[in-house]
């Protein structure tokens, strides 16, 4: 059951989820629908993020067609983006037309802990740190993808 805890809202865009491992909710941030990480522990304030990140350079000729998904496969998160692509047409036509496809990327945060080399400090301090696996996409062939996950 639901219970209201304070006048503030999530900094997330749509589904959560929380990974146990690493004590964080991770999600699409609400203002630039990059993969993000918040502790939500704390429920008496605002929460904020603890990271984010981009996960995929996108080309300056594609349109964002809906807010992206994302899914916890349990040793990763894939993200779901939704793109538009204007092309020109094929044999003999010429015609411009619209592609639509799905790119699904794969992604792992860790912890890892940064030591201060110049310092000599040996108590390093914990980050976090996105890494990338594969990318792959779907292609629509005339039709229109609306959910993946």
């Amino acid at each position: 059951m639901w219970s209201r805890v304070g006048e503030w809202t999530l900094p997330f865009l749509g589904k959560v989820e929380y990974v146990p491992e690493l004590k964080l909710w991770f999600g699409l941030s609400a203002e630039d629908q990059l993969l993000a990480a918040a502790d939500l522990s704390a429920m008496d304030s605002q929460p904020e993020l603890v990271s984010s990140w981009k996960e995929l350079e996108q080309n300056r000729l594609w349109q964002v067609t809906q807010d992206p998904q994302l899914v916890n496969l349990g040793s990763g998160i894939c993200i779901a983006r939704f793109i538009e692509k204007l092309e020109l047409g094929g044999d003999f036509d010429n015609k411009l037309t619209w592609q639509n496809f799905v790119i699904l990327t794969g992604v792992e945060v860790t912890k890892v802990v940064n030591h201060d080399n110049c310092s000599g400090n040996r108590n390093g301090r914990v980050e976090l740190q996105m890494t990338t696996h594969k990318s792959r996409f779907h292609l629509a062939n005339g039709a229109y993808i609306d959910a993946v996950f």
